[in-house]
């Protein structure tokens, strides 16, 4: 019975393109099937969701770098499917597919099977990352609902978790470390690597963020009557962010003075730099990633933690 009713099936459909192409070649494209064809709903692909999110949102972006390459990772992993085809199935495929995506993929990989390439790349995402990615798929599919491009229900809900902890970034100095710290920092030549010498000390000295240190120009450090200040300002157009957008001001240590701040300073004008940290390049919307990498990978495990 049912290889009867599958043998109708595909004989009325083959009567049906007949009948369609005898009426296109009479030039006839009101036909029931191009009228079909016409009402039925275009739904944008995931490629075009990601087009159309950027091309909206992005200008607003402090990591637009690192929010694209994201977008990549998820089209390397689900393919370019139609957005209403979007499931809960796809969202959890994702998450799972994360655990084993490999760390690193270049541009030019990316045309590869990302299993082709776990499979010479042994090292995985982090959790912080895999939750980066999760979080930004969610986004996506939220504005496709919120522009009513054809998501079904909330396929990605619940899908990324709670933000992973990483108790290494929020450990505290002790204060052996903080005295190792010091002792190594006054063997640095703080005119070869002036970062190196002189970023630690105004983060301990500051109670500021690294990229609030490392994107200081040589203007925010002035003379306010008699005291010496650093100016943290939130400047779009020198790719400048504090927290909250809020500008700030604090003392410059004397400790800072005496160790010859303000004569480095002086030294960079004359070299014509506006930033205190010259050597220092943006990356993803900030000052601080070459540093914060050369210190953590090279500095702190080579010396803090002996």
């Amino acid at each position: 019975v049912e290889y009867n009713r599958f043998c109708d099936e595909i004989l009325k459909s083959y009567i049906r393109a007949l009948k369609t192409i005898n009426e296109r070649s009479s030039g006839n494209y009101d036909n029931e099937y191009d009228v079909e064809l016409r009402n039925k709903p275009h739904y944008c692909t995931l490629q075009e969701l990601i087009e159309l999110y950027e091309r909206d949102k992005g200008a607003k972006w402090k990591s637009a770098d690192r929010i694209k390459s994201t977008h990549r990772q998820i089209l390397h992993i689900l393919g370019n499917p139609s957005v209403n085809d979007i499931d809960r199935k796809s969202a959890l495929f994702l998450s799972e597919s994360l655990k084993e995506y490999p760390m690193k993929i270049s541009q030019n990989d990316m045309a590869k099977p990302w299993k082709e390439l776990a499979l010479k790349n042994k090292k995985r995402l982090s959790e912080r990352t895999q939750h980066y990615i999760k979080t930004a798929f969610s986004t996506l599919i939220k504005y496709a609902k919120e522009q009513d491009l054809g998501v079904r229900g909330n396929p990605a809900q619940g899908t990324a978790g709670e933000k992973p902890v990483n108790s290494e970034a929020h450990t505290p100095y002790t204060t052996n470390e903080l005295q190792q710290l010091i002792y190594v920092l006054s063997t640095v030549n703080k005119f070869n690597t002036p970062e190196l010498f002189w970023i630690p000390l105004l983060l301990l000295f500051t109670g500021a963020r690294s990229n609030e240190i490392c994107m200081l120009r040589c203007c925010d450090i002035v003379q306010m009557e008699e005291i010496w200040v650093i100016n943290f300002k939130n400047s779009p157009e020198y790719h400048q962010g504090t927290k909250n957008g809020k500008n700030r001001t604090i003392p410059l240590h004397q400790k800072l003075i005496e160790l010859g701040f303000l004569e480095y300073i002086s030294s960079q004008k004359s070299y014509g730099n506006d930033r205190v940290f010259s050597k220092l390049r943006l990356d993803r919307g900030k000052w601080n990633v070459g540093f914060g990498k050369s210190y953590n990978r090279t500095f702190k495990r080579k010396f803090l933690k002996n």
